[in-house]
């Protein structure tokens, strides 16, 4: 892997998404000094990233699963299919 003019913003990419590994971080910290006129667009890339708020807590995540259906909205929806059957039926 060898970043370039042609390639950079891939790896700035990745370098923001922190997906690289230690030397290939290194890599584009090198190629942003070797090419200074690209630093402000690197540095721009960056402060788009950001990091979950630890004193912000969901204690109780029990809404967040969903319900069985009750037998009743199952009867219901039974209901429904058995419904639109015969209008097909009685369409075609």
């Amino acid at each position: 892997m060898n970043i370039n003019r042609n390639n950079y913003e891939e790896y700035f990419l990745l370098y923001a998404d922190n997906e690289l590994t230690p030397a290939e971080r290194k890599m584009v910290e090198v190629f942003v000094k070797e090419n200074p006129e690209l630093k402000e667009e690197f540095c721009m890339l960056k402060l788009t990233i950001s990091s979950p708020d630890e004193e912000v807590k969901l204690m109780d995540k029990s809404f967040l699963m969903k319900k069985e259906p009750s037998l009743i909205n199952k009867k219901q929806e039974e209901g429904r299919r058995n419904i639109a059957a015969w209008q097909a039926k009685l369409i075609s």
